[in-house]
């Protein structure tokens, strides 16, 4: 995803609110298996799925 590349460049952590907002819309925008890649890959960016993320998945 650019947006993560982009805030690493910039030494910006993103959070779980990023990951569940970049999860969401790839979800709606029809792209299921890369939203499952991005949640399998919160790990390497230090971040913990949550809840929301969890439902975001599931409802899709």
């Amino acid at each position: 995803m650019n947006l993560l590349k982009e805030m690493k460049n910039r030494g910006i952590q993103p959070d779980v609110v990023v990951f569940n907002s970049l999860i969401a819309r790839l979800c709606k925008g029809g792209e299921g298996e890369e939203a499952l890649d991005l949640y399998q890959n919160m790990a390497s960016y230090g971040c913990k799925p949550n809840r929301i993320t969890r439902d975001i998945l599931n409802t899709s």
